[in-house]
């Protein structure tokens, strides 16, 4: 299978990853001879078609920031390397320190560079800041064999470079997004455990001041929304920012600059604003014999105490769940080999013009001896095999993986139900709450819930309003995190070096609603299930001393009057 290191770390020449194993400590790629890479101007770079650079390329810990170039003292005849290259920036199989090449030949086989300009980690790669670069317009680049490279050719190979790694698959990036921030996915998930788990306490305690919270919560979040919304709109009404300025790989905050951004906004928010205005509308009088079916449904919690740690294994499988599709997904990503090629460093010597870049290698068994009619033949890593079993299907494959977990999801989701049902049936049924409970109704109910179905209500719309509570206040803190307005140690998170992301934010936000699915199923499943053995004991038994009901008198109180207003109505 695959190996999810391949979307989480770039490969340096000899094909080891740079971030991870002994390069742990340095995650940026350095390209020894930049230049190199324009397709233009080295035949080499254009046979290998932009899937590889034709240069050396070295693991390091931060990317060059600064203007160098090999003096010129370095070419004198005894002059020791070690005295002008700097080891980071050199091939690791060269030590400096014990090399017997003269400076001329390192720079020949192209293993240390003669050169190098300001750069920044882009795609986990060193690539040239172009902004430094254009104000630097009359820098060149002179060594001993007289030829000057201009920016230009600089930023020409910049921007071969930044066309293959934007011409990745869409699948790959969020493949490569969702294992940069899986940690924080999981804190994400965890946050919305905690704040499922105090929800529901307070569910347990305050029920109609928790719902009456919600609603009006939601109802004054809109709305500040909408002012908000409106505001912005109106200060960026003179603004010329358009859609056709920004592109896909645009932050977030350029969006912002576009008055239609926040018109967007506006309209998407008075909608969700008003459609909950007509639920709460319609719902009327049922609102508050659901608040009072709650609270009477805590009493029903209060007895089987078992039911309340429930959730958490649910939040234990789905956390499961998650992670095996992600890490399914990341291996069929990633089960292609890594291929190599042998390629021509200094395509300058005209004895390796037989080396066409085309004929496979292998690093452990290669030997430049093998060509000795150029010096400079190396083996290098050359892309991920896209013509295996897995790449051919790769899409159905995946398919298959997100079907495979929304089935687990939805099995074992409704695995909780049915036991929850059981449980909370077995509350009803007894004659005596107190005494006539079987002694584990929790452990019972599972073996017999593989069958059973539930019913929906009212109660479940407000329930569904505090999911989204947990899911909105979730959602906004991954939005928050991955946008960058709430900063975070740079070495433990860095937002710019996502492709999309809103990739993080839709895992974040799908697991954060599968969670507070799985705590509140605990009272929507108690409400459903009182009110099936209501109509079940109603059908039963007439009230009398040989047909007692065994409702509660508060449970028949709270239904009988919801049912004659829905009679008078």
């Amino acid at each position: 299978m695959g190996d999810p290191r391949n979307v989480l770390y770039a490969r340096n020449s000899t094909g080891a990853h740079c971030g991870a194993g002994a390069n742990r400590l340095k995650p940026s790629v350095f390209f020894v001879d930049l230049t190199k890479c324009d397709a233009l101007t080295n035949p080499m770079a254009a046979i290998l078609a932009g899937s590889q650079c034709p240069t050396t390329q070295v693991c390091v810990t931060d990317c060059p920031s600064e203007y160098w170039r090999l003096p010129d003292a370095a070419y004198a005849p005894g002059a020791l390397p070690r005295d002008y290259f700097q080891q980071q920036y050199c091939d690791p199989r060269l030590d400096l320190h014990t090399a017997n090449l003269t400076v001329q030949e390192i720079l020949y086989k192209d293993l240390c560079p003669s050169f190098y300009v300001p750069t920044k980690t882009v795609a986990s790669f060193c690539l040239t800041n172009s902004a430094l670069l254009n104000k630097t317009v009359n820098f060149t680049i002179t060594d001993e064999q007289a030829f000057n490279n201009s920016v230009t050719a600089i930023a020409a190979a910049t921007s071969d470079i930044m066309e293959r790694i934007n011409g990745r698959g869409v699948w790959t990036r969020i493949f490569e997004d969702f294992a940069m921030s899986l940690h924080w996915i999981l804190l994400g998930l965890v946050v919305a455990m905690a704040l499922s788990a105090v929800l529901m306490l307070l569910l347990r305690y305050l029920a109609s001041v928790l719902i009456l919270t919600v609603i009006f919560g939601m109802l004054g979040v809109g709305a500040y929304g909408i002012y908000h919304c409106y505001m912005e709109y109106t200060t960026h009404l003179t603004s010329d920012t358009s859609f056709d300025a920004l592109s896909v790989t645009s932050t977030f905050a350029f969006y912002l600059q576009v008055k239609e951004t926040w018109l967007t906004f506006m309209i998407i928010i008075i909608v969700i604003e008003v459609l909950i205005i007509l639920v709460i509308i319609n719902l009327g009088k049922s609102i508050s014999f659901s608040v009072d079916l709650l609270e009477e449904s805590n009493r029903a919690v209060r007895h089987v105490t078992s039911a309340v740690g429930y959730p958490f294994i649910n939040f234990l499988v789905l956390v499961v769940c998650i992670a095996y599709w992600g890490m399914t997904s990341l291996s069929l990503a990633t089960s292609g080999a890594p291929l190599y090629r042998v390629v021509a460093l200094n395509t300058t010597d005209g004895n390796c013009s037989s080396i066409m870049g085309l004929e496979s290698c292998t690093p452990a068994t290669f030997h430049s001896s093998e060509f000795s009619q150029c010096p400079t033949a190396n083996c290098l890593f050359y892309k991920y095999d896209t013509t295996g079993l897995f790449q051919k299907y790769m899409v159905h494959l995946q398919v298959c993986n997100v079907l495979a977990f929304l089935w687990c999801v939805s099995f074992f989701l409704a695995v909780g139900h049915c036991t929850l049902a059981g449980t909370f049936s077995a509350y009803y049924w007894a004659f005596d709450k107190t005494v006539d409970i079987p002694p584990h109704p929790l452990s019972q109910a599972v073996l017999r819930s593989l069958h059973k179905v539930a019913l929906d209500g009212v109660a479940d719309v407000l329930l569904f309003f505090v999911k989204l509570t947990v899911t909105g206040i979730v959602g906004v803190l991954a939005f928050l995190v991955t946008s960058g307005i709430i900063t975070v140690p740079h070495d433990i998170f860095q937002a710019s070096k996502l492709n999309y992301t809103w990739v993080p934010v839709v895992v974040v936000v799908v697991g954060a609603y599968l969670i507070a699915q799985a705590f509140f199923s605990v009272y929507t499943t108690c409400v459903n299930t009182l009110f099936v053995c209501y109509m079940d004991d109603l059908e039963r038994n007439d009230g009398t001393v040989l047909r007692p009901y065994y409702i509660t008198r508060n449970l028949m109180r709270i239904l009988r009057k919801a049912e004659s207003t829905c009679l008078q109505t």
